[in-house]
């Protein structure tokens, strides 16, 4: 047999093909797809999955995937990886430079790796868009669907919590404050304390400096409204654009 008659009946290179079926009984992977240019439709061909090691991630029906023929067998079809078309790139990924490595599922939830000079980072993004992200400095983000955020602040030592409300606790290396929204502020650091509010009232029994004995009366201060740069800061370093 010469080596033209060894290549008759044989499909090489790839095929563009389109999920009609992704369960199937046996579990594996395997798609039953359509492959325009070779068959007319309906007719499907059975092809197996050729991944990545670790990998198991099966293309939803209707995804455009590209199809060979194992060693040019027509009965022995492979799906080898997928095709985007206009409007199929998720956001994150449509960029140039491309420098975003993206895994994402059709119901929005979105892995990606950034390696952007200047702002690496991971993101973990469920579709309801709560996050976890790690920026350039190690540094960690945690937050909620409703803006309930955790921020572990790597490059300045720190570690800070916020509320949906606005509400914060800041933890330094000497000093802890609990800020309001409205910017009443309470910070403990080096054996002291410091309250700044429009009015403060003390209940119950207290001793202020010089021995003094306070009872049960309220007692208003006259100071201002202070809002915390820390709140400011950890709102600008979680906010992620859409």
């Amino acid at each position: 047999m010469n080596d033209l008659d060894r290549h008759i009946g044989k499909w090489y290179g790839k095929y563009l093909g389109i999920v009609k079926v992704n369960e199937r009984d046996e579990k594996l992977g395997w798609l039953d797809v359509e492959v325009p240019s070779l068959f007319p439709s309906p007719q499907t061909v059975c092809a197996r999955p050729c991944l990545p090691p670790g990998h198991f991630w099966v293309p939803p029906v209707g995804a455009k995937v590209w199809v060979e023929f194992e060693g040019g067998n027509p009965s022995s079809a492979l799906w080898v990886g997928v095709f985007y078309g206009d409007g199929d790139v998720p956001a994150e990924g449509a960029k140039n430079p491309p420098s975003s490595r993206v895994v994402h599922t059709p119901s929005g939830h979105v892995v990606e790796f950034a390696d952007e000079d200047g702002k690496q980072r991971i993101v973990i993004r469920h579709a309801e868009n709560a996050f976890i992200a790690i920026d350039e400095n190690g540094s960690i983000v945690l937050s909620s669907k409703t803006g309930a955020t955790l921020y572990l602040n790597s490059k300045d030592d720190q570690a800070a919590m916020m509320s949906p409300q606005g509400h914060s606790i800041t933890l330094s290396e000497d000093t802890i404050s609990v800020v309001h929204e409205s910017g009443t502020t309470v910070e403990l650091s080096d054996g002291k304390v410091q309250v700044v509010a429009g009015a403060i009232d003390l209940l119950g029994s207290a001793t202020i400096p010089g021995g003094a004995l306070l009872g049960t009366d309220q007692v208003a201060l006259a100071k201002p409204v202070v809002v915390m740069s820390e709140a400011l800061i950890l709102w600008l370093m979680t906010h992620t654009p859409p």
